[in-house]
């Protein structure tokens, strides 16, 4: 929105870079010298407004959004998971598991590979996951169950061999799926399905059948005069003043009033503007989005949305949907909303970006890094 700042941050940083690149060159660390180029993409919170205020529901966001009081995030931004389990003797025992971390130092694996589903797919996903790993390691569950009957030296040695690897899977799994549960717990308690539908037809404008949205100030109206959690009536309301932004500051107060709503919430409302004129970002995420939509992506050049969701999803009813990749990027009814940002990143994978869009922060074509603002 600002481009002379975005362009001042995105010199800088190209500056700081062609520096790294200068002494990498004198000195024997040649990596990065091939034909891949990082691309940095530096752009203003203007391009995308509605992006933070919507609720996501890919694991990762849901645990960042709906258990953040059990998440500790360090100086370092490491994220540890604190939790508890019943135990046999019906005494509860506290846990914690640094999420993206093994326990061992190494990657976690399952955070890295659910963390970006849809909660839906991932939670089938992971339960699938974990009845393969103990069906592949059966003889260590029956070994503790005492359901293998007479047990051989060679067996008992190779199972408590193999019993370390076996306990630490299976504490991360456990973990995981005590997330996921959580999660799910705040998600039906809060009716964040009713919720989303109302967000989504809001920056949508259309309702999951595609037909244009009309009930808005109802459905609005009823939310913010429910018992609902304070901090969704706020979202939700600023939502709907992003999406309507010819709203009097009258009308704007009498939804604060009606949301019971004072203090920072207020103060957030009133700040709407003082940022960027709403009717300027509209503006310029509709602009961002078309220019970027005239790329045409291929599976060459990004990762297919398809598999990223999962094809067992179940999609969305949109029978007179124009583009079947649009139906493809958002199966999920509470997931029709697609951020500038994925536009604009696909659109420069495909290597397609619409310069007047996105420029170069002044790389020579021959640099393997550079800066777009």
């Amino acid at each position: 929105m600002y481009p002379e700042t975005s362009r001042q941050i995105a010199e800088s940083i190209q500056k700081e870079l062609d520096k790294l690149e200068k002494g990498n060159e004198k000195g024997d660390d040649k990596k990065g010298t091939g034909k891949n180029k990082g691309v940095l993409l530096v752009v203003d919170r203007s391009v995308d407004l509605l992006a933070p205020l919507l609720h996501e529901f890919t694991y990762e966001a849901m645990a960042m959004d709906l258990a953040e009081e059990q998440i500790e995030t360090d100086n370092k931004m490491r994220r540890k998971y604190n939790y508890s389990v019943d135990l046999a003797n019906g005494q509860t025992e506290p846990r914690s598991m640094e999420l993206g971390n093994n326990g061992s130092g190494g990657e976690d694996a399952v955070w890295r590979e659910y963390r970006y589903q849809h909660i839906s797919d991932a939670q089938g996903r992971l339960l699938k996951e974990v009845e393969k790993f103990a069906q592949s390691n059966k003889a260590i569950a029956d070994f503790q169950s005492g359901g293998e009957g007479k047990a051989n030296l060679t067996m008992v040695r190779d199972v408590v061999g193999a019993m370390p690897q076996f306990k630490a899977q299976m504490a991360i799994y456990g973990a995981h799926v005590n997330l996921m549960q959580r999660c799910m717990r705040r998600f039906n308690g809060d009716k964040l399905a009713d919720l989303a539908i109302i967000e989504q037809n809001l920056v949508m404008g259309t309702t999951p059948e595609n037909q244009k949205y009309v009930d808005g100030g109802l459905d609005i109206g009823q939310y913010l005069s429910s018992s609902n959690p304070k901090m969704n009536k706020l979202r939700l309301l600023l939502i709907f003043l992003l999406t309507n932004p010819r709203l009097t500051q009258t009308d704007r107060v009498k939804l604060l009033e009606r949301a019971s709503l004072s203090g920072d919430a207020r103060s957030a409302v009133d700040g709407l503007d003082s940022i960027v004129p709403v009717s300027v970002a509209n503006e310029l995420r509709e602009k961002i989005v078309a220019g970027c939509k005239k790329s045409k992506l291929t599976l060459s050049n990004v990762i297919s949305t398809s598999k990223l969701w999962g094809s067992d999803s179940k999609k969305r009813g949109d029978s007179k949907a124009k583009d079947d990749d649009e139906v493809e990027e958002t199966p999920y009814e509470v997931s029709r909303y697609v951020t500038a940002l994925k536009y604009i990143t696909e659109a420069v994978l495909s290597g397609h970006i619409d310069s007047s869009i996105l420029k170069k922060a002044g790389a020579p074509s021959h640099r393997r890094a550079g800066g777009m603002f």
